[in-house]
């Protein structure tokens, strides 16, 4: 499933879909032609009391309400959630809703819930899934002092899945390591870990990025 872009966190409540939301906004105000083409989606929330938040506010930057393919009460991780509620989180039918997905868009954006080695089912994260379905990965971290250790393990743990790290800048949280920390972490990256992916905080770059490793109809 070479079109489709799994985003994960450094951990929960970092950005991902805050990122999502505006990564989808300003691609279809640079490429009108891609709305409808290139979606966001959320494959499971959890969490859930009255509606699917996340859910909801991809799809309204979609301009059409896909519902995640499952839903929980508890705000745990997927395979947590799913033994509370005595419902099970089937394999095939997520591999499915994927499949289904790639083959009706140009590209998907799938968010995850929390951070990359959460537990879908008994032994299986979405770090296997990343893996098992060879999905290329952006990383959404947030730039703030501590940043660089959370990063680095998700980074390490990807490795060639990995096609970009999103460092989340918020306004309303400043501090020094916000003007170091992008540089670090490009900088351990690739001359470390021999990854390559790149850090940016940039989601115009990001945008550039896409438009020049895939392929639109």
């Amino acid at each position: 499933m070479k079109n489709i872009i799994f985003v994960t966190g450094t951990n929960t409540g970092v950005g991902k879909t805050f990122f999502i939301c505006n990564l989808l906004k300003r691609l279809y105000e640079k490429y009108p032609k891609l709305k409808k083409k290139v979606i966001g989606y959320k494959l499971i929330e959890t969490g859930v009391r009255l509606y699917p938040e996340d859910a909801l506010r991809i799809s309204k930057i979609n301009g059409f309400y896909i519902p995640p393919l499952y839903t929980f009460i508890y705000p745990l991780a997927p395979f947590d959630a799913a033994n509370l509620e005595k419902r099970t989180i089937k394999k095939e039918k997520v591999i499915e809703k994927l499949k289904e997905l790639s083959k009706k868009f140009d590209l998907v954006f799938i968010e995850g819930a929390g951070g990359i080695e959460v537990p879908i089912f008994p032994f299986y994260t979405f770090l296997d899934l990343v893996k098992e379905l060879n999905l290329k990965t952006i990383l959404v971290s947030e730039n703030k002092l501590g940043t660089i250790n959370n990063t680095l393990l998700s980074a390490k743990v990807l490795k060639d899945n990995l096609f970009a790290i999103y460092l989340n800048t918020r306004k309303d949280e400043q501090d020094i390591s916000q003007q170091v920390n992008l540089r670090t972490l490009n900088l351990y990256l690739r001359k470390k870990y021999m990854i390559n992916a790149f850090v940016t905080d940039s989601i115009d770059y990001i945008i550039d990025r896409i438009i020049s490793n895939f392929s639109f109809q």
